[in-house]
């Protein structure tokens, strides 16, 4: 059994609906109530590897499966803590920046966002190698409330294809099911990351020259 623990900064403006996405996904609770984010919430969930789809049906669960721990951390979006984001950005696998569909300044605000995380400062140097395979994931929120839309899908997935992101779309309050995908593609493509670099370092094994 391989388990592996993956670090995933949650960002975005205050109110664009972190909060509320992180607990649907971690225990299905949605807040009645608005609460802001002091500094970072850390949550943490297990998930079984690799994710089932369609057209590869998960078999049943053992103790023996594969797991990633997302370690999730949703930092306040106001700029009143603007000093502190590095402390929980450092050192991040995998990020998902967040915006509220019914408000453009939320979008306006993206690249702000994912400066910050593409900006990253890796906490060893092993990480640093890896950059590349950093995991980028941008959510359209409150997708319920679409008779109130000012940012169209088209402009959301523009964003994420000119930035190499994965877009998703969801709504907490409705509990449509998409809660779920932003963080089990994450655990899957984490996950098939580190079976790549394990593939890598065999290859480099098996056909490494022979010192004389």
């Amino acid at each position: 059994m391989v388990k592996l623990r993956c670090k995933i900064g949650i960002v975005g403006d205050s109110t664009v609906g972190k909060t509320s996405l992180v607990k649907m996904f971690k225990d299905r609770s949605f807040p009645n109530q608005y609460v802001m984010t002091i500094g970072a919430e850390l949550y943490t969930k297990s998930i079984g590897v690799p994710v089932p789809t369609e057209n590869h049906p998960s078999e049943e669960h053992t103790q023996k499966e594969d797991q990633v721990e997302l370690y999730m951390f949703d930092i306040s979006g106001s700029s009143i803590y603007d000093a502190g984001y590095e402390q929980y950005i450092d050192g991040i696998n995998a990020f998902i920046i967040v915006y509220d569909i019914t408000n453009p300044e939320t979008y306006s605000n993206l690249t702000k966002w994912y400066r910050l995380c593409k900006g990253v400062r890796a906490s060893n140097t092993s990480q640093k190698k890896h950059d590349k395979s950093l995991i980028g994931v941008l959510v359209a929120s409150k997708t319920d409330m679409h008779q109130f839309e000012k940012i169209t899908m088209q402009q959301g997935e523009e964003f994420a294809k000119e930035n190499s992101l994965q877009f998703f779309t969801t709504s907490a309050s409705s509990d449509d099911g998409n809660v779920e995908q932003p963080f089990l593609y994450i655990a899957d493509t984490f996950f098939k990351s580190y079976q790549e670099r394990i593939e890598e370092i065999k290859y480099i094994c098996e056909h490494k020259p022979l010192q004389h």
